[in-house]
């Protein structure tokens, strides 16, 4: 399937953002990322689903089932879909941006460290907040490997 093609561009730029030397090129690798993996969805959908009925049936399915059940792909609705909407129609990361500072507990107290900005990117809003963008994207890129792999699968058995 393309869209197999669309996901591995993807696990691409995730390498290349851990690369990133500074703010800018985390972004514009962060827009790549997201753009991309939503494209999956897009391709598999548009190009995937016309090369052949059985294929369409499973695609098809799966949609229906992210639809039916949205609190089992979260990964799907509240960060690729949230995350590419907020970054394409208002180019708003969801990510922090900048240096990070962070408390940690220690035997003389709570002391202050400031991450660099490349080191540590989390989440600000919604259910994944708190965690690092890069593995948020390394679950959606896994969570997509698993509906690619089923929807072969299901189409497969249909005879494709």
């Amino acid at each position: 399937m393309k869209a197999e093609i669309v996901l591995d561009d993807c696990r691409a730029v995730l390498d290349w953002i851990e690369d990133a030397r500074n703010e800018q090129e985390f972004r514009v690798r962060w827009v790549g990322l997201v753009a991309l993996l939503r494209a999956v969805g897009h391709v598999l959908d548009k190009v995937d689903g016309t090369s052949d009925p059985r294929l369409r049936q499973a695609i098809d399915k799966k949609w229906q089932d992210w639809h039916r059940e949205p609190d089992r792909h979260r990964i799907f609705w509240e960060f690729i879909e949230a995350e590419r909407n907020s970054i394409l129609k208002t180019y708003e990361m969801g990510y922090q941006q900048g240096d990070v500072p962070v408390v940690v507990e220690a035997t003389a107290g709570p002391q202050l460290f400031v991450l660099h900005e490349a080191l540590f990117k989390p989440l600000v809003d919604g259910p994944f907040a708190g965690e690092d963008a890069r593995d948020v994207a390394r679950d959606a890129i896994s969570w997509w490997e698993q509906q690619l792999s089923s929807i072969t699968a299901d189409a497969n058995e249909h005879g494709v």
